[in-house]
């Protein structure tokens, strides 16, 4: 969910968005390095991707947890 910022006009995103927009802009970029063939930067960005997935994974984890309690 997005919602308008009254102060700047930009959009003010709910974690849950913020964090999925951060793992396409990576994987963008990932994808941006192999058309360009830099595997230095493939490796960044993949490791990059990796975390946010992992920290995707948790935040769904504690979100179960809580629901079930």
């Amino acid at each position: 969910m997005v919602f308008s910022s009254p102060r700047c006009g930009g959009p003010i995103m709910s974690p849950d968005h913020a964090l999925e927009r951060r793992i396409f802009d990576a994987y963008q970029e990932v994808k941006r390095a192999r058309r360009d063939g830099d595997y230095a930067s493939i490796c960044g960005w993949m490791s990059e991707v990796d975390y946010l997935l992992d920290r995707c994974a948790e935040l769904h984890a504690k979100a179960r947890v809580s629901k079930s309690a």
